[in-house]
């Protein structure tokens, strides 16, 4: 059985107070896939919750929750806790929710040692977040739903180098930094 995913820091951040699950899927690792797993980790409610615009990002308990279930490399979790939002959002906002939904994924991917996996879902999502920060005008230090886009931008070139460069010959370095998303006010 594979090894679950680890968080990047020891403490990572936590911003909301919604439980974080038990356990973790993995794609693969033989354990059941869950029919819903925002709701197995205690956020069902928010699943339904109504879509707030970005401004009020601080209010919207299923990104935050998205963001710390990020955090503690729940990605799978935080794929499916934003998917509800992502699916009802547009615009920008939606662009941004893709972005961090392909970076979740990206993640996991590089975890599973799925190389192609996870140099694919790596660039679309920073290509999702370039154009972000392009219709936003955002330079380094302003931010978008809390998160400090072109910043993002770098640390995932930094992250992911080591994997872009190994990518021709298959093989899955570990990540030379690690991603975490800090939130902070707008």
């Amino acid at each position: 059985m594979q090894e679950e995913p680890r968080p990047f820091p020891a403490h990572p951040p936590r911003y909301g107070s919604a439980p974080l699950p038990a356990s973790r899927y993995v794609p693969g690792s033989g354990a059941a896939h869950p029919d819903k797993r925002v709701e197995a980790a205690g956020a069902g409610s928010l699943a339904s919750e109504p879509l707030l615009p970005c401004q009020q990002w601080e209010e919207q308990e299923g990104y935050i929750h998205g963001v710390d279930l990020f955090n503690h490399a729940f990605w799978w979790e935080a794929h499916e806790a934003w998917e509800s939002l992502w699916a009802r959002a547009e615009g920008t906002q939606r662009l941004f929710l893709q972005g961090l939904i392909q970076l979740a994924a990206a993640l996991l991917k590089h975890h599973v040692r799925s190389s192609a996996g996870s140099v694919s879902l790596a660039r679309e999502a920073r290509g999702k977040l370039v154009a972000v920060c392009q219709r936003e005008r955002l330079a380094r230090g302003e931010r978008f739903m809390g998160v400090d886009v072109p910043a993002l931008l770098q640390a995932i070139d930094a992250a992911f180098a080591p994997v872009f460069q190994a990518e021709r010959h298959g093989v899955v370095p570990p990540l030379a930094a690690p991603l975490v998303l800090e939130l902070s006010g707008s």
